[in-house]
């Protein structure tokens, strides 16, 4: 019976482990493909240029010419 305990204990942590890792990668898999699949749709001309450098630049011009 004492064995079997032991086995138990030593057996658990690393099966936790292992189930740990195999989520974590599933996860990060999910994450990377949702980001290859936003960034291969293309983006109107509004969606670009909204907090782009342009926008920035003329953001800065108006508010040091007044």
């Amino acid at each position: 019976m004492k064995t079997i305990n032991k086995r138990i204990f030593t057996l658990v942590p690393i099966i936790a482990f292992a189930l740990t890792i195999v989520i974590s990668n599933g996860i990060t898999r999910t994450i990377e493909h949702r980001r290859a699949a936003t960034t291969d749709q293309p983006q109107s001309a509004d969606e670009t240029l909204n907090g782009s450098y342009s926008n920035l630049i003329n953001t800065f011009n108006a508010s040091t010419t007044r």
